[in-house]
């Protein structure tokens, strides 16, 4: 496990104190300040973990008095795009906690986990995306295609037109999935020779069978790996239950995947971009948060974690596209758009962000969606920003009379079959620093 990335601003960290305690600590530079502290009993966790438990945490619904003295330092992140959170690697229990959920009303700004920094290479003309499901046995079942088709959506309004999505899945689904999903993604038909392997190869890293197949079936970089389905918790560890084989015509054993293996799949797409989406039904809950946490403090890249469970309308695609959508390359949306949307954990760093505002205007998604109203893609990607921001636009701190007009102008858009509505355009290309 690594240290939290050098930054220049304030952040906090959680770790264990002395005497059985959790703490908060507020962070900038070479000073540190414990913001709160309260006994571990208080946080949810558990004296003793037996072997693969579905379920390793029991946390409160609020943060633990002890730590809401924290929202005295709010005024310290007035000027920062969110709050960055570095939770201490010394427990495999500790980050699996919902940070998030806890702090976010605390300090009434967005949390982000910090992972490691990265540099976004120059992304090729045509983005790709990679969705992995699949059923492991009859106690891990849920919606297959629909998830997919929600995924592939999500992934259409999140990098627009000239997306190429690729789905992988069990064979017995392969049809149902093709039938749902948008007509410009690719479902895959897995080959009949998938077996483990440790060959030499450019991919001999990559053992697991499902994983080989994937990587070796698109050609180039992959901007988003979607995996999706059930975990399992056993001796720390986190993993990802799927299916022995792509192959079985009735759901039988299951095979686990840990972060070696994802972790080597990503490294050899050169994915900058990683989403762990549970199922609604989640086997369990904490063995997707530690896989993605120790993927996280492994690897640079942004990590996105996703709970069907908690999706209003139970659309993991709307949630995939709020959680990667601020980090996404020239995007001019902030932390700030992601703020309470629900189910979703996200690590990334301040470069990545800073990284995807820079060259960013509002006006060129407008112009993108207005002169392309009969390309679908563009307008999932609309329609998916006004799901997202709608309901959280009102109560959101800051938010200028530029965005609104967006938002109202979009909404007008996506209602009308005509042409596009009058706008103010002046009101559109305001930013933030203009609306006071």
């Amino acid at each position: 496990m690594r240290a939290p990335p050098q930054m220049s601003g304030p952040r906090l960290e959680v770790g264990f104190g002395p005497d059985d305690t959790v703490e908060l600590a507020l962070v900038e530079g070479d000073a540190r300040e414990i913001a709160g502290s309260c006994p571990v009993s208080e946080i949810g966790l558990p004296s003793e973990i037996r072997f693969a438990a579905t379920e390793v945490i029991d946390p409160p619904d609020a943060l633990p008095a002890g730590l809401q003295s924290v929202a005295a330092h709010a005024h310290r992140f007035a000027n920062e795009p969110g709050v960055w959170l570095w939770v201490a690697p010394a427990s495999s229990r500790l980050p699996l906690l919902p940070w998030e959920r806890w702090l976010a009303p605390q300090l009434a700004r967005t949390v982000v986990r910090l992972g490691l920094d990265v540099a976004h290479a120059p992304r090729r003309r045509q983005p790709c995306a990679a969705i992995w499901a699949s059923l492991p046995d009859d106690e891990m079942r849920y919606s297959v295609p629909d998830t997919c088709a929600q995924l592939a959506r999500g992934a259409d309004a999140l990098f627009g037109a000239g997306v190429q999505t690729h789905v992988f899945t069990d064979a017995p689904l392969v049809d149902q999935v093709e039938q749902m999903v948008p007509p410009n993604v690719s479902v895959h038909h897995p080959p009949a020779d998938l077996t483990d392997s440790a060959a030499a190869s450019p991919t001999r890293r990559i053992r697991d069978p499902w994983l080989r197949w994937m990587v070796t079936s698109i050609d180039g970089p992959v901007d988003l790996f979607a995996v999706v389905g059930h975990g399992v918790y056993t001796q720390g560890s986190g993993v990802l239950a799927v299916a022995e084989s792509p192959h079985l015509e009735r759901v039988g054993a299951s095979r686990y995947v840990g972060s070696q293996q994802l972790i080597a799949a990503l490294d050899y797409m050169g994915c900058s971009a990683l989403a762990v989406v549970m199922a609604h039904d989640c086997y369990s809950r904490s063995g997707l948060l530690r896989l993605a946490d120790t993927i996280a403090r492994s690897r640079a890249g942004t990590v996105a974690v996703l709970d069907a469970r908690e999706q209003v309308g139970g659309d993991v695609g709307d949630a995939l596209f709020a959680a990667l959508l601020p980090f996404e390359q020239h995007q001019p949306f902030s932390l700030q758009d992601l703020h309470g949307a629900p189910g979703v954990r996200v690590y990334s760093s301040p470069e990545a962000l800073e990284n995807a505002r820079s060259g960013s205007e509002l006006d060129a998604m407008l112009a993108r969606v207005e002169s392309t109203v009969d390309a679908q893609p563009e307008l999932w990607r609309a329609e998916a920003f006004v799901r997202q921001t709608a309901a959280r636009l009102d109560s959101a701190a800051g938010t200028s009379r530029g965005q609104r007009a967006a938002l109202e102008y979009l909404t007008k858009l996506l209602e009308s079959s005509d042409a596009p509505p009058e706008i103010d355009v002046d009101a559109l290309r305001r930013r933030d620093g203009g609306d006071a």
